[in-house]
């Protein structure tokens, strides 16, 4: 599968650190918090064709850890993709989820930084059944993602994301069996990081 491949990459990216010529090249000065927001592009897995909406996350990384620690975090993020249905579609489609998770960023350079993330999250559907009636659903899902932050100037860091959820036991029409929705897309916004700009390698 190539979201599988494209996972692995990151995966394989983000051991370079473990080694001792791989050191991160930001300093302690730089504040662990940032923050962000974008637009999101997400293919629903709801009928045919993507949607837009938006997403923000906030950002905290462990600093002043032990090496083999550095690059681990934590994200916050809320997304709810509502806009640009497709003929197919139904008109009130629209899916939204809060959650958090574990980010690893690989900072080995200084204005690019790869990253992998794993999101657990509280979802939310809403849409209409093939009888026209109003129809929502609620589940507790999972998604990989990763993505890359290259700094901008300042404190201002430009994020390209992708993210692949899944939707256990989730119905697409009350009378078809359950089974799993995986909402998928990507993220384009800005994250601000608190804090001095990093040092110099």
């Amino acid at each position: 599968m190539r979201f599988k491949s494209i996972f692995a990459i990151f995966l394989f990216a983000a051991a370079f650190p473990l080694f001792p010529q791989s050191a991160p090249t930001a300093t302690d000065s730089e504040s662990p918090f940032s923050v962000g927001g974008g637009l999101s592009n997400f293919n629903p897995d709801y009928e045919h064709g993507r949607m837009f909406g938006g997403t923000v996350w906030a950002d905290y990384r462990l600093n002043k850890v032990p090496w083999y620690l550095q690059g681990i975090g934590f994200e916050v993020e809320a997304r709810d993709i509502l806009l640009g249905h497709s003929s197919s579609q139904p008109s009130n489609l629209a899916e939204k989820t809060v959650g958090g998770g574990v980010t690893y960023t690989w900072r080995h350079f200084r204005d690019f930084r790869p990253y992998g993330k794993v999101i657990w999250s509280y979802g939310a559907a809403d849409f209409k059944t093939g009888t026209g009636a109003d129809y929502s659903q609620s589940r507790t899902t999972t998604a990989l993602g990763g993505g890359l932050d290259y700094h901008l100037f300042g404190k201002l860091w430009l994020r390209a994301d992708y993210e692949h959820q899944t939707w256990p036991d989730f119905f697409k029409h009350s009378t078809t069996p359950a089974g799993t929705l995986n909402p998928n897309g990507f993220t384009i916004g800005v994250t601000y990081h608190f804090g001095h700009k990093p040092a110099a390698p």
